[in-house]
């Protein structure tokens, strides 16, 4: 009863031979899971033992509309198929714009650039996250899917909520214990139900010897809550570059991925007040060791050239040519930007902000892939969980 399992049923007919295949194939979440093929001698027998496991496994007649579907306890729920995608592993690639294709940024900008906008990078973020991609094509996460699972997180958090209640009963009866552990059921089975219809949304991976488990405690909901606000950032980053995948033939990719952010970076000259202003207040409000300012020496230049081809500049066709820094703690400040997004200093100006005379610049750290959707929509508060 603390398993998420799945079964998949499917009627396939083998057009070649004529024959009608009866596939199964059933496990716990996040397993590829056992797989049996059962032939039928027709159509119509393949069609009535499909109706048979169907109505043995979900309690219901097997129906053309899912929306004849009755859930029943302690049976399977129908899972609403997405419309195929690829993979996002298979369209995530690195960038290779046409050969002799430029980049019109800034050498340092195109460094920022290329550390924001990259695709091992939003791919990475996808596996530290869990997600599976078999399950739910990450480019293919809508807003409304997102919503939908963080409002089943909070009807979850709200059962465990009296689960917790419960363990504090005062029953002491025999009759008023058994009511408690009967209460204690109900909602547990709540929990698993709910779970189940958040991981239908948001495909979770687990190891050969880890099974999805009911999400209860309040730490596994804070980490599901936070898994839904890195997602809600790393898909916009995923749809902006494959964007400039698709383009990159015909435009710089990182050109296209800054152009379709909608903002505007201007680099701060390193020798101006400005940069020193906020140098200073850098190292006044850090701890551990100093900051530093990078030093042209500490960048190096590494060649990864296409294949076919002898070299190129980090600009260039191949996109081969990358400036990096050696590996070191992040005690060294490489670039400070300028940062301006349409209308939004007209909306600070009628917000009454630029009158105030008290205030404080605050630091924000995130991970890299969520820098696209920070940089295009802003910083924003965390929905309420």
């Amino acid at each position: 009863r603390n398993e998420m399992r799945f079964y998949h049923l499917q009627l396939v007919h083998e057009v070649n031979k004529d024959l009608f295949v009866l596939f199964t194939r059933w496990g716990e979440i996040g397993e590829t899971g056992l797989v049996q093929r059962t032939p039928q001698a027709s159509l119509e027998e393949g069609l009535k033992e499909y109706g048979k496991v169907f109505r043995e496994k979900t309690g219901n007649v097997w129906a053309t509309k899912d929306t004849d579907f009755e859930r029943k306890p302690n049976k399977y729920q129908l899972m609403r198929r997405r419309k195929a995608m690829a993979r996002e592993d298979v369209l995530l690639r690195p960038f290779e714009p046409l050969q002799g294709l430029r980049s019109g940024l800034p050498l340092g900008l195109q460094r920022t650039a290329s550390a924001i906008c990259n695709p091992e990078v939003i791919s990475q973020a996808l596996k530290q996250l869990g997600i599976n991609s078999q399950s739910m094509p990450f480019g293919s996460l809508s807003r409304a899917t997102l919503d939908e699972a963080r409002v089943l997180l909070g009807e979850i958090r709200g059962v465990n909520e009296e689960l917790n209640a419960l363990k504090h009963s005062s029953a002491v009866d025999a009759a008023a214990m058994m009511e408690v552990a009967r209460k204690r059921n109900e909602l547990r089975e709540r929990v698993l139900e709910l779970s189940s219809r958040y991981y239908e949304l948001i495909p979770r991976k687990a190891s050969a010897n880890e099974v999805a488990r009911p999400i209860e405690g309040d730490k596994a909901l804070t980490e599901e809550f936070g898994t839904l606000s890195d997602l809600a950032e790393a898909s916009l980053g995923v749809q902006l570059l494959l964007a400039a995948l698709h383009r990159q033939q015909e435009e710089h990719p990182l050109d296209y991925c800054l152009r379709g952010l909608g903002i505007v970076l201007e680099e701060v000259d390193s020798n101006s007040e400005e940069f020193a202003l906020l140098f200073g207040y850098a190292q006044s409000t850090c701890t551990g060791a100093p900051l530093e300012q990078a030093q042209a020496r500490d960048f190096i230049y590494c060649s990864r050239p296409r294949p076919g081809s002898s070299s190129s500049s980090i600009g260039g066709g191949s996109f081969g040519r990358k400036a990096q820094r050696p590996q070191r703690s992040h005690d060294t400040i490489t670039a400070i930007y300028r940062l301006a997004r349409e209308n939004e200093t007209g909306r600070f100006t009628d917000s009454g902000a630029a009158t105030l005379d008290n205030r404080r610049l605050l630091w924000h750290g995130s991970r890299l892939s969520n820098m696209i959707g920070i940089l295009s929509q802003g910083l924003r508060v965390a929905p309420p969980e």
